[in-house]
């Protein structure tokens, strides 16, 4: 997964690391709300998987 992390916006999302983690709690949220439709072992497994694969770029030109 690649995100561009500058491409996050909001008052307090000032610092690089700030974006960062909001975008990861916001996967995390995402997964949760899964949880009901789909069992814990996939979602678990789609969770490790997204933490192993990602990129997240900042200061893209």
């Amino acid at each position: 997964m690649l995100l561009l992390v500058e491409a996050v916006k909001g008052e307090n999302l000032k610092k690089g690391i700030d974006k960062l983690n909001h975008v990861k709690a916001s996967i995390g949220t995402a997964l949760t709300s899964l949880v009901d439709s789909y069992s814990y072992a996939l979602i678990a497994t789609l969770e490790q998987s997204l933490r192993e694969k990602n990129f997240f770029f900042f200061n893209m030109q």
